[in-house]
């Protein structure tokens, strides 16, 4: 590997982050991301979400009441899960 390519690496990589910021800002002002969105959300990370299940579970189960829950997972293609 010659030193002379590292730096070219580099600046492309600072370069596409330049790009999706563009990209990125030009669909959020076209899109309506709704409010119960965590986790890609700027201010609400997905702690926020499970100490809101977490309330709602304790809220039901003081009145008594069953909570059925949904969860949307997003895994990588190429991620490789390991049971131990």
């Amino acid at each position: 590997m010659e030193c002379g390519s590292y730096r070219g690496i580099k600046l492309l990589e600072h370069a596409m982050k330049a790009v999706e910021r563009i990209f990125e800002h030009g669909i959020r002002q076209q899109i309506e991301i709704d409010d119960m969105q965590f986790g890609s959300m700027k201010g609400k990370g997905t702690t926020d979400a499970i100490f809101m299940a977490r309330q709602m579970q304790k809220n039901f189960r003081v009145k008594g009441k069953k909570l059925y829950v949904c969860v949307f997972v997003e895994a990588p293609l190429n991620a490789q899960f390991t049971l131990p």
